[in-house]
């Protein structure tokens, strides 16, 4: 029984360390103090577009300001300001319209929907056509002119 007691000595010192660690391990984690923390505020930046959209006398025209979170493209406005009349297919850089308010494109070499940013002709789908703030976003039925 003395040839075990240092053997027994050493296995609860062993136990009693563990014991402690875990205790230490266990509490250092768990601060049941209440904490004010501020929450997270995300704001999205907001722009102002202003919309015109010309039928080319087949209907009255539109023109509306919008204010759109960003990111806002021509045809994202285009949808903001006339949801559940604007007929399109594709999406992003393949994106095409095919009629706004029931009034459709005619084809090659008539009259058919194109856009301008600030007077200038879109040269790239309206469905990665970026705005910016007080953007003029214009619509228009008419000739396509690729020379603009």
């Amino acid at each position: 029984m003395i040839s075990q007691f240092p053997k027994f000595f050493w296995s609860i010192r062993l136990k009693l360390a563990l014991l402690v660690l875990a205790q230490q391990l266990a509490l250092s984690g768990c601060d049941t103090t209440p904490t004010q923390e501020t929450p997270t505020k995300i704001v999205a930046d907001s722009i102002t577009v202003t919309l015109r959209v010309d039928f080319h006398g087949q209907k009255e025209n539109l023109e509306k300001t919008l204010t759109l979170t960003a990111p806002v493209t021509a045809y994202s406005a285009l949808v903001a300001a006339m949801p559940d009349e604007v007929e399109s297919s594709g999406a992003g850089e393949t994106l095409f319209i095919k009629s706004i308010s029931k009034v459709p494109n005619q084809g090659a070499g008539k009259d058919n929907w194109t856009y301008r940013v600030n007077q200038q002709l879109g040269k790239t789908s309206c469905g990665i056509s970026p705005l910016a703030n007080q953007a003029m976003v214009e619509w228009s039925l008419g000739q396509y002119d690729p020379g603009e």
